[in-house]
């Protein structure tokens, strides 16, 4: 992997790219994918790390992108619930 990106963001890409080039009629394909990594983002990528990803949201990976006062509110929220639990 090599390019602009950097592999630790390579997930938020692909979620860029889904979010704004696919839906439930319009589906991409891995080496879809790829090519809007290149060309969006500069950033080469192995076909095996885009199907990691699918199959990691596929089975059961829940991902969702938050503002950041609803991730405020998720973090205090399970903090709640860890010292209710082992406090």
């Amino acid at each position: 992997m090599s390019g602009t990106g950097t592999k630790k963001m390579l997930n938020m890409f692909i979620l860029d790219i889904l979010r704004e080039y696919s839906d439930s009629e319009h589906r991409l394909l891995q080496q879809d994918i790829i090519d809007l990594l290149k060309s969006n983002y500069g950033m080469d990528c192995e076909r095996r790390a885009v199907k990691i990803f699918y199959w990691a949201m596929h089975y059961g990976l829940n991902i969702e992108v938050l503002e950041p006062e609803s991730m405020r509110e998720c973090i205090q929220s399970a903090c709640r619930e860890i010292e209710k639990k082992y406090c």
